[in-house]
């Protein structure tokens, strides 16, 4: 039997369908500012609310590199990928992240690309626990 070994946990609210964890952003030269992120396994990239590209120092959002995006009713959307630099749980992590700028109010998620790459992750929904190694 393999037996799998993870060397952090974080519990989310039982009220949640979603799990929802505190995240960091490190903008280049400025100070880091907090966030709050979905981690969604269904995400190929991370997204972020356009709303924060001014605090990152990201002047035109189509300086980034283009990509088309369909969510889960088949909508599209050209969004432009930026790498950032973020701190989840306390692991700092440079990931690529997808910006729209005509998606107004979208969550921020944490996708499988950049993301969940660089980490050995499970879900234990019925309990409200996700672990994680580096």
């Amino acid at each position: 039997m393999i037996q799998l070994l993870f060397a952090h946990q974080h519990t989310y609210s039982s009220a949640e369908h979603t799990v929802n964890v505190p995240i960091r952003i490190r903008p280049n030269g400025a100070a880091p500012f907090a966030e709050r992120a979905v981690l969604d396994t269904g995400a190929a990239i991370s997204r972020f609310d356009k709303s924060i590209l001014a605090r990152l120092g990201i002047s035109d959002i189509t300086s980034g590199v283009p990509k088309k995006v369909y969510v889960a009713d088949n909508t599209e959307y050209q969004g432009y990928i930026h790498e950032i630099e973020i701190e989840f749980l306390g692991r700092p992590m440079r990931i690529p992240a997808m910006f729209c700028a005509d998606w107004d109010g979208v969550n921020n998620l944490l996708g499988m690309e950049g993301f969940f790459q660089q980490m050995l992750a499970a879900f234990d929904h019925a309990r409200r626990r996700f672990y994680f190694s580096a």
